[in-house]
């Protein structure tokens, strides 16, 4: 019988480091990555040629992320204030009480949601409703880390 916990932290030991860079290189959060590159390494130990060298596991997680950030970086969303962004049909325009926003800015914004992910999206709209922090954390099964480094970004980016 195969001891999966220790498997798995030996898969971390090789994926973390590696995951770690990328979310530097690419701004990406490194939680995903790492779960990327586990997952990689689980469907590679299906494989017939699997080897249990670090060099070989190194270049399974090295090429699982090269093609995760692709695809991130493919996936572009568009943007709209009367676009619902919610399951209950909140839109952008709705969170902006304010109507007296000129257009600049407005359009601003829009950009720069138009750059976040789904999830940093749905995290950044619920702050905008009230919902504290922790509760965001709890509904959407993230960490506060991410959250927090979220809006961050999203206050810093032009």
């Amino acid at each position: 019988m195969h001891d999966y916990s220790e498997q798995l932290e030996r898969d971390k030991k090789v994926a973390e480091p590696i995951a770690k860079r990328f979310a530097v290189s690419y701004s990406l959060d490194v939680d995903d990555l790492v779960s990327e590159s586990l997952l990689a390494l689980f469907k590679a130990r299906s494989n017939v040629t699997y080897s249990d060298t670090i060099a070989y596991q190194s270049t399974v997680v090295r090429n699982a992320l090269i093609n995760y950030v692709h695809k991130q970086q493919r996936q572009v969303p568009t943007v709209s204030t009367s676009q619902p962004i919610t399951d209950d049909g909140l839109t952008i325009g709705d969170t902006l009480a304010d109507s007296s926003i000129d257009t600049e800015f407005s359009f601003g914004l829009q950009q720069r949601l138009a750059r976040l992910s789904p999830k940093e999206r749905r995290v950044i709209n619920l702050r905008l409703k009230g919902t504290p922090i922790r509760q965001v954390a709890d509904e959407l099964h993230i960490g506060t880390a991410f959250i927090c480094r979220t809006l961050k970004t999203f206050a810093a980016t032009n």
